[in-house]
């Protein structure tokens, strides 16, 4: 939360090295927005939504989003989202990680702690 009033209802997502754990289980919808900026020609930016239901043994691209940048002037800006319906049967090998970047390496993933420029979003929709 910055400030603007998110948050969430009963027990969050935890994170650790970079994955995401379930508190229970159930259908989420995942969400995962990257705000990317360069100032080259940045073709093939990518958000990627990546899940494992085996603890991390195997992870799979079960969402990807693709966007590009050609800047005519100075710094050019682009939204790229990824999401992806995943159905959490078992909190202890059901886990999440994201990836983004860009094929050229002046590409910028932004971030901001005063407001969403890259996030992610957990829903809980249902039960399993």
């Amino acid at each position: 939360d910055t400030g603007g009033g998110g948050g969430y209802v009963g027990t969050g997502i935890s994170e650790a090295a970079g994955v995401w754990t379930f508190p229970s289980t159930g259908q989420y919808l995942v969400e995962f927005n990257i705000m990317a900026s360069s100032n080259a020609d940045a073709r093939y930016i990518r958000a990627r939504v990546n899940t494992t239901t085996d603890n991390g043994s195997a992870w799979y691209v079960a969402a990807e989003g693709r966007g590009s940048l050609n800047p005519v002037s100075s710094y050019w800006y682009c939204n790229v989202r990824a999401t992806f319906l995943f159905d959490v049967t078992n909190v202890s090998t059901h886990k999440v990680k994201f990836s983004a970047g860009g094929i050229v390496n002046d590409v910028s993933i932004n971030g901001d702690s005063n407001g969403n420029e890259t996030y992610v979003t957990f829903l809980k929709l249902g039960e399993t």
